[in-house]
């Protein structure tokens, strides 16, 4: 009620407006600020006035889209019809006149943070370049849905223990955590004579074998060991077994050659422990590894040739090709690229002998570690004996 001066109530003073943006001038981006790899996610650009409120262009207006911060180049722009984001990636869109927004989707392969742009193309359209459209975005991992084994040597030693590891990853081969406790068989396919075998990581000397391991929940790697006792070409496969997360989506392999370690000792392989006096016998050395496996040595390597316990020093070695003892030797050569040479032994009187291979450290690989030795018992030659009547 008026109480001051003249009473102007009869009728208050009205007038409507209209308020309306002002021509758009800079773009903006909305949408997720955290995606995960693979996913095909849609964003919009909207053009804004100064005030930042929506406006539309008065001209279809061009604009660039780009990712800086991407590494590997593995991130791309789809239109936003593409749902799954499989068509042909997109660099540009397209704000059509009398509109104020438009569209775009974007997936990423791997992870890492990007920022979404995008740009005016101030030669087309409205002038959008007072301010770029950006959005921060985090790619992260998806769930996972296979394994791989990613780190492990492809040429491996017999009787060497050596570590693996296998990786939980999503479908665009991202490293991810599980989120159940995830158990994962471990075979050795082509491994014809059953001698491969698993080991947990922690034994270092590949003593006690499994068959399995477990990821434990939110992690994504696990290491084990394998060994195998001969040589041959094998494939170390990682399976999911059920429970956990679900991981059957590829199982994590590695192909693996087995050779034979460097050798370091000998052995006298093969030959009889038990010859008569005055016989011309065959022998073998073998250069061995450190697990007893014959090896190749890589230069020609002497061997010296002993027979402790030949107290009546009648006892001497031969070439392997003097087939009748004739040329006693006290050295052998194993040639390089082979692991064995032969050489024959002969006793003139009975007894027990050891026979002794030793390396020429000096010369050819270092077989050290381990002389040859074998225990021989020499025994009396066969007695003749005439058969028949005594009077004629």
């Amino acid at each position: 009620m008026a109480t001051d001066g003249d009473n102007l109530s009869s009728a208050n003073g009205i007038i409507g407006v209209t308020v309306t943006s002002t021509p758009p001038d800079r773009l903006a981006i909305t949408g997720a600020s955290s995606l995960n790899t693979g996913s095909c996610n849609l964003y919009t650009v909207t053009a804004k006035d100064s005030g930042g409120n929506p406006a539309n262009v008065t001209l279809a207006s061009k604009i660039n889209l780009t990712d800086p911060g991407d590494s590997g180049n593995d991130g791309f722009f789809y239109a936003d019809g593409d749902s799954v984001c499989i068509n042909f990636p997109i660099t540009q869109i397209t704000i059509s006149s009398a509109s104020l927004s438009r569209d775009f989707r974007y997936k990423k392969a791997a992870v890492g943070s990007v920022v979404l742009i995008a740009q005016d193309v101030v030669s087309d359209g409205n002038n959008l370049s007072f301010a770029d459209g950006i959005k921060g975005v985090n790619v992260t991992s998806a769930l996972p849905d296979r394994l791989s084994i990613t780190v492990g040597p492809n040429q491996i030693n017999i009787g060497s223990c050596n570590l693996y590891t296998v990786t939980a990853r999503d479908g665009m081969g991202n490293i991810a955590n599980v989120t159940l406790p995830s158990i994962v068989d471990l075979t050795d396919s082509g491994d014809s004579l059953n001698d491969g075998f698993f080991y947990d990581a922690a034994d270092t000397s590949c003593l006690s074998f499994v068959t399995q391991i477990s990821f434990a929940p939110s992690t994504n790697s696990r290491d084990f060991r394998y060994k195998k006792a001969t040589t041959g070409a094998v494939t170390l496969m990682a399976v999911d077994a059920a429970g956990g997360d679900t991981l059957v989506a590829a199982n994590g392999t590695i192909g693996v050659m087995v050779s034979d370690a460097s050798p370091d000792r000998l052995s006298i392989s093969a030959g009889p422990v038990s010859i008569n006096a005055g016989s011309c016998n065959l022998y073998t050395v073998t250069a061995k590894d450190s697990g007893g496996n014959s090896a190749n040595v890589t230069l020609a390597s002497k061997i010296n040739l002993t027979d402790m316990g030949d107290s009546a020093n009648d006892g001497y070695f031969y070439s392997d090709y003097d087939a009748n003892c004739f040329t006693p030797i006290t050295q052998i050569s194993i040639a390089a690229g082979y692991s064995f040479r032969d050489f024959r032994y002969k006793k003139a009187s009975p007894g027990s002998v050891l026979l002794g291979a030793v390396d020429v450290a000096s010369d050819g690989n270092n077989l050290s570690a381990a002389a040859g030795t074998r225990g021989v018992s020499v025994g009396s030659p066969p007695k003749l004996a005439i058969i028949g009547p005594g009077n004629i």
